[in-house]
């Protein structure tokens, strides 16, 4: 992910003074975009910080009398508590909860390793916090992306928690979750059993280290033939003669999808 992303920041955010702050007045952020956390690199961080100690400040804001809550840096508050560490180096910025939430989602895209559902979960957090303000396009102007593109990744925060759960454990790739966000709740989780045949639930699949799903044309062609073109995943009775009156209804018809 490039770093050129831009995004308008207030005046305080451009303060240059920083502060050790204790660990204990830190707490991180409910609306932090980034679910998933690395336990080996959270671990690996930690012993870098040892040595050579937090070399990039954390970016807060003060919630309370004594306190401070995470815009930025929730990786690094971690790892430091886990490096025995005391305090941490901060900047302290005054945000409203909108301002915090685009900043965090922002700083999170410029990471090279961001996972599609933490991205697509941040573009959500912010339309739901202000859909006027974070409209699809205005989104993609703030990250440099089409609109198609944002589209596609807020649809992925429709998955249902199984696929999700396949998707952040690499089981799945992108290709496959974007096939599968454009369905249903339930044929989203009969396609991620058509994904990973001999496989009876979800457990079995985030248990298997190696589960090898189907490609993802593959599935692309069961979707089509077995979701799209199923006359029983119709929204509307087949057998209605009066459907279309001319036509009669479609269970007999010759021409039906199903044939």
């Amino acid at each position: 992910m490039s770093s050129a992303i831009a995004v308008a920041t207030p005046k305080e955010a451009e303060s240059p003074l920083i502060q050790e702050i204790s660990l204990d007045k830190i707490k991180a952020s409910k609306a932090n975009p980034r679910r998933r956390t690395d336990e080996a690199a959270l671990n690996e961080l930690a012993e870098n910080i040892k040595t050579h100690g937090v070399l990039q400040p954390i970016l807060i804001r003060p919630v309370d009398s004594n306190g401070y809550e995470i815009v930025c840096g929730e990786r690094r508050w971690k790892a430091s508590k886990a490096a025995g560490k005391e305090t941490i180096p901060a900047r302290i910025v005054n945000l409203s909860d909108g301002e915090a939430l685009e900043l965090a989602v922002i700083e999170n895209l410029q990471r090279e390793n961001v996972h599609e559902l933490d991205e697509a979960l941040g573009y959500k957090a912010l339309i739901k916090q202000n859909p006027e303000l974070y409209a699809v396009e205005n989104i993609a102007a703030k990250v440099g992306r089409s609109v198609a593109y944002v589209y596609q990744r807020v649809k992925l925060a429709e998955l249902t928690p199984n696929v999700q759960a396949a998707f952040y454990a690499g089981k799945l790739t992108a290709g496959h979750a974007i096939e599968m966000a454009r369905l249903q709740p339930k044929d989203q989780e009969q396609a991620l059993q058509e994904c990973f045949l001999g496989h009876r639930t979800t457990k079995a699949i985030l248990k298997d280290k190696d589960p090898r799903p189907i490609s993802v044309r593959e599935l692309r062609d069961w979707i089509q033939r077995e979701i799209h073109l199923s006359l029983a995943n119709a929204p509307f009775d087949v057998n209605d003669p009066n459907l279309v009156p001319s036509a009669g209804p479609c269970s007999p018809c010759a021409k039906r999808p199903g044939s």
